[in-house]
């Protein structure tokens, strides 16, 4: 099994804070970067998601939520502000 298969086949787990069901949260320390896998169909909660990766890593870039495998949004830090932005279009590996 792939790790793609892998992480479709994990049941999700609400998160209180995202306020939404979340299968993984994978992050690039070297890039500041952030990917949450979401269920299909899910959305997450802003601040709570920059809250919850913030955690990881305080100095947080840029994280990029994903609804199933499709794009859902993007939040990135401009100027000190965090922002969601219109996804990028690329493909998720674990």
């Amino acid at each position: 099994m792939n790790n793609e298969e892998y992480w479709r086949r994990r049941d999700a787990l609400f998160h209180p804070e995202m306020q939404c069901c979340v299968r993984a949260l994978q992050y690039d320390f070297e890039h500041r970067r952030a990917v949450v896998l979401l269920e299909e169909n899910s959305c997450t909660d802003m601040t709570g998601c920059v809250n919850t990766v913030k955690k990881l890593d305080p100095r947080v870039q840029e994280i990029r939520t994903y609804a199933g495998d499709k794009p859902d949004t993007a939040y990135r830090l401009i100027e000190g502000e965090w922002r969601a932005v219109r996804p990028l279009r690329v493909v998720v590996s674990c």
